[in-house]
């Protein structure tokens, strides 16, 4: 598999050989999880599948319970193995995974459905981090406070990988989850 840049656009090409690998895009709100799925969509290889954790978990009314951090996680882990089931053997997850627990939870789930696991953590600094949600008016959602604090937890988390995106615009980050993904980083 290659990447391949036309228009300033890099894109994977060719034959991924890697198979049931599950990408667990992790960060805390604000820093680019949505933004980067959106900018991947088009420009993974073949046979992939893009779950936002965002999608498989809105429930009314909202509720940020243990019951519902295990819901959103069955969903994911459950689309996977269905995309898997028609060809589609790889995916990007995104969800904030801020503590041990709830992401080695994932990572069983998703290993019980036959996916090895790599985590990609994506880091920004908070002062940009509570502009951007500022800004994108999400605070209703998530205040800035518990932001800062998802965003020191993640901090001490191991990742296989991690990507600072206060100063690197959308693009490249998505062109470094790509050449992550195409295996030039690893």
């Amino acid at each position: 598999m290659t990447i391949v840049r036309a228009n300033g656009v890099q894109r994977c090409e060719g034959v991924f050989m890697s198979k049931n690998i599950a990408y667990i895009i992790n960060s805390a709100p604000g820093i680019g999880k949505s933004t980067l799925i959106k900018n991947l969509h088009t420009r993974l290889p073949n046979g992939f599948a893009l779950i936002d954790g965002d999608d498989v978990g809105r429930i009314s009314p909202y509720e940020n319970s243990i019951k519902w951090l295990n819901v959103m996680q069955d969903n994911i882990a459950d689309c996977c193995a269905n995309f898997k089931l028609y060809g589609f053997d790889n995916c990007v997850v995104t969800f904030v995974f801020p503590v041990k627990e709830r992401l080695e939870r994932m990572k069983g789930l998703l290993t019980v459905k036959g996916f090895e696991t790599l985590h990609v953590i994506l880091e920004c600094d908070e002062d940009e981090m509570c502009r951007r949600i500022t800004q994108r008016n999400t605070s209703k959602l998530i205040n800035t406070e518990k932001a800062k604090e998802l965003n020191k937890a993640l901090k001490i988390l191991n990742a296989d990988f991690r990507i600072d995106t206060t100063y690197t615009n959308a693009e490249d980050v998505a062109n470094k989850v790509l050449e992550y993904i195409a295996g030039g980083i690893l």
